[in-house]
């Protein structure tokens, strides 16, 4: 896919981007060992050319391979003990001109007997969270900081539970989903009114599948079905904007946030089946966040649109007060 390559791509030329300055770095610390003791860079150079010497004797055919290695074995360590020597001397590493990987592990590769390292994962985790629009500020909201004291425990007579309880129970699909995101082909539909923690919760449901090496688009319905709209009829260069296209299709998970925000047209309902049925089809996954109701949403948009999230996607209700009103007034 092409969202994928460009991310691996990416990481790869991290890696690239660490061998040369690893080089460079090396080059110039052995070049202030020669500069200040020219001895060691004469040894380096009896080394370098101490097995074409060898090799220049085989070919002649005058020794044996066992006599000639054997000379080889003995000058090398002539020659390394004398170099040892001149660093300890000199209280310097013998390892001082080597280079220094900055993953010690797989030695800046990547892998390790052909999985991925820990550091490929989290430079893959890294970029892909880059790529994937979350805003800065969003990027410590996870499950473990979600605060439940901003819902009563008081039973609300309008649904039979606590705000406390309806939550809780929201949470719950949340991670569900999460945990079993590759496993099924389930979708959300989280709604209630503003301020309640939706898009806190997909948030959380983004920076989780994100830390796993999934790939996941943020995106406003607002921004969505403007660049959508910009694209189509050639307000923006289409070549420039193919990867944020395919993006909207191809990306493990879409969450479009803020629904009902946009401006609602014939064009904004095609696109949006024309997304939810592309995804739905492809076994892509997609999270919708909206203060509309199932009842509004099969108001503002096209029936077929309403029956197709109905019938793929899970649907999670969240009561309780404006958290941010909450806040403010709490100072």
């Amino acid at each position: 896919m092409r969202y994928e390559n460009a991310v691996i791509k990416k990481i790869n030329d991290i890696y690239e981007d660490l061998k040369r300055e690893r080089e460079e770095d090396a080059q110039r610390r052995k070049n202030e060992i020669y500069k200040k003791f020219p001895r060691i860079e004469e040894i380096d150079d009896e080394i370098a050319v101490s097995a074409l010497k060898v090799a220049s004797k085989i070919a002649d055919g005058n020794h044996s391979v066992e006599e000639l290695s054997k000379e080889l074995m003995e000058t090398l360590k002539t020659l390394k003990t004398e170099k040892g020597e001149i660093y300890k001397a000199n209280n310097i590493p013998y390892d001082y001109t080597d280079e220094k990987f900055k993953c010690e592990k797989c030695k800046d590769t990547g892998y390790i007997k052909g999985e991925r390292c820990r550091c490929f994962l989290e430079y893959l985790a890294k970029s892909v969270y880059e790529l994937s629009n979350i805003p800065q500020s969003a990027k410590d909201e996870t499950f473990d900081k979600f605060d439940f004291s901003y819902y009563s425990k008081n039973i609300d007579p309008k649904i039979g539970i606590s705000h406390f309880d309806n939550v809780k129970s929201v949470y719950d699909s949340c991670i569900s989903f999460c945990e079993n995101f590759e496993k099924t082909n389930e979708n959300l539909y989280i709604y209630g009114n503003a301020g309640v923690g939706k898009t806190f919760l997909t948030n959380c449901i983004a920076q989780d599948l994100i830390s796993k090496g999934h790939n996941v688009l943020y995106q406003t319905a607002y921004k969505t079905f403007s660049f959508l709209d910009d694209y189509k009829f050639g307000k923006i260069d289409r070549e420039s904007n193919q990867f944020l296209f395919d993006l909207i299709y191809d990306c493990d998970l879409l969450i479009i946030d803020d629904l009902g925000t946009e401006f609602n047209t014939q064009y904004t309902q095609a696109a949006f089946f024309d997304i939810l049925n592309t995804r739905i089809n492809e076994g892509k996954k997609t999270i919708i966040s909206t203060n509309l109701s199932f009842e509004e949403l099969r108001d503002m948009y096209s029936p077929r649109t309403a029956s197709r999230i109905a019938g793929v996607f899970t649907l999670l209700h969240i009561f309780g007060e404006d958290i941010r009103i909450k806040k403010k007034l709490q100072g």
